[in-house]
């Protein structure tokens, strides 16, 4: 009775162990992207992004770079994309 006991603690530690904690961390998919020394997870917007795939190109870079290569530098005084992106804050 008690190896039973013992041997189920030692698989819940086990579990609890080697398990990731959150939901988050069982998603490998996630498109990341970077903006001043900050890291966002942008997986959830890609789908609503009003400029429709570009934003594939911000995923593994620095959105800085991105907007600069488009013209579309505006983005970093722009309340409205620097709110969205505090949203996606990681």
């Amino acid at each position: 009775m008690y190896l039973k006991i013992l041997l189920m603690l030692i698989l819940f530690m086990i579990l609890l162990c080697c398990f990731p904690k959150n939901k988050e961390s069982f998603n490998t998919n996630k498109k990341i992207t970077f903006y001043r020394g900050n890291k966002y997870d942008l997986t959830s917007y890609i789908p609503r992004h009003p400029g429709g795939s570009i934003i594939n190109e911000a995923v593994n870079n620095d959105l800085e770079k991105i907007w600069k290569k488009y013209n579309v530098e505006w983005h970093n005084n722009n309340k409205y994309i620097i709110n969205q992106l505090k949203k996606m804050k990681i």
